[in-house]
């Protein structure tokens, strides 16, 4: 299970620092990062959008001892080498206040509250969360301009005496009544001994104690923009590019590919697009996913191509990061094993140009998916 939590939308503050001088990950002092943090001034700030701009907004601060450049680039794909902390706070809002820390997931519902924790992630997965317990984050100054800077102040709690979450099992149905129940934790503590605990409904994490000693964490930052750590909720793919203009005035795209000024390339294309052909006579469900950066994804399904362009047919989509030069396809029919291609990728970009377009037929008995190889086109080229 991924220690990161979904929260991956409010205002965020992350504080990091390089990992690579420490010998262990935990040691017998786990939040010893946080000094290391406390003079960090360089910051990166996006959002999570789980609808229209800005009612709908989730903002995601990253605070570095790195250049803001480096941080921000970060995002941009998972690296193998990697391995720093950092101090993540996410807010329930983006407008200027003050947001209480709480443990309990704050992304769904605007609310005057925060969620931090403090992440280590190394070779592209999150190997501890610590969670703050109490204080508070100030939103000092915030602009309906999405590329304006913002303003943090940060005066946080956290337990002395906290554990290393190593693990979950069972499935936890966000929202439902049984996803306390149905999830259970491991927490290791310094000394190497282990407990288990539940996590509350709509949270990931249950391995803080709020008891002991507090060890406090207060900074002052200002943070401008990261458009890389856009996030926006599955189906809508255009939000991060109209909340940052992309392509920008030069036409350039957020990796520096040379994009066009129409509507249909400024929006924000998938990388790979699959597509069934031929008559399924099977009668099967079809499940379609994808291996980018590590981890499963599945398909944005139905909706068609952005913008409602269709020169295409945009069945299954896929995005991914600069990084992932061959994405691996897999496609299963019914309960049989999935067919599997490695579908290599051309240069990165948002506005379509030579995406990878992939055909599939259901064929044979039992019935199986049949991959074709892919073809590279450009959409909004072939527009009349």
């Amino acid at each position: 299970m991924d220690l990161r939590s979904p929260f991956w939308g409010l205002l965020v503050g992350v504080l990091v620092e390089s990992a690579c001088s420490r010998s262990g990950s935990q040691g017998s002092a786990p939040l010893d990062p946080l000094r290391h943090l406390e003079h960090a001034e360089v910051a990166i700030y996006s959002y999570r959008l789980t609808g229209p701009f800005p009612d709908n907004a989730f903002a995601h601060f990253a605070i570095h001892e790195t250049a803001a450049e480096q941080a921000c680039s970060r995002y941009s794909g998972v690296g193998t080498d990697d391995d720093y902390w950092f101090l993540d706070i996410q807010l329930g809002d983006i407008t200027p206040g003050v947001y209480s820390i709480t443990t309990h997931d704050v992304v769904r519902t605007k609310i005057q509250a925060a969620n931090v924790a403090l992440l280590h992630r190394q070779k592209g997965a999150f190997v501890a969360n610590y969670p703050a317990t109490s204080g508070t984050i100030t939103l000092v100054v915030g602009d309906a301009n999405a590329a304006a800077d913002r303003e943090l102040d940060i005066d946080i709690r956290f337990p002395s005496n906290m554990a290393r979450q190593v693990g979950c099992t069972g499935g936890q149905a966000l929202g439902s009544a049984a996803a306390s129940t149905s999830t259970t934790c491991t927490c290791e503590e310094s000394d190497g001994s282990t407990f288990t605990c539940v996590p509350d409904v709509g949270f990931d994490y249950c391995c803080a104690r709020n008891t002991g000693t507090l060890v406090p964490f207060t900074a002052h930052v200002s943070a401008s923009a990261c458009p890389s750590m856009c996030r926006v909720a599955t189906g809508l793919p255009d939000y991060c590019m109209d909340v940052y203009q992309y392509p920008n005035e030069s036409g350039s795209n957020s990796t520096g590919a040379e994009c066009g000024t129409s509507r249909c390339e400024m929006s924000d294309w998938p990388q790979l697009v699959v597509t069934e052909v031929g008559a399924d006579t099977s009668g099967l469900p079809i499940h379609v996913t994808a291996i980018t950066s590590g981890t499963v994804q599945e398909a944005y399904y139905g909706g068609g191509c952005p913008n409602g362009i269709d020169v295409i047919s945009c069945e299954y989509q896929f995005w991914r990061a600069p990084a992932d030069q061959v994405i691996t396809l897999q496609v299963a029919v019914g309960d049989q094993p999935p067919t599997v291609k490695d579908i290599p990728m051309r240069e990165f970009n948002h506005c379509g140009n030579d995406l990878s377009y992939v055909h599939f037929s259901v064929q044979g008995q039992p019935p199986a998916a049949v991959i074709e190889d892919p073809v590279y086109i450009s959409p909004c080229r072939m527009l009349p």
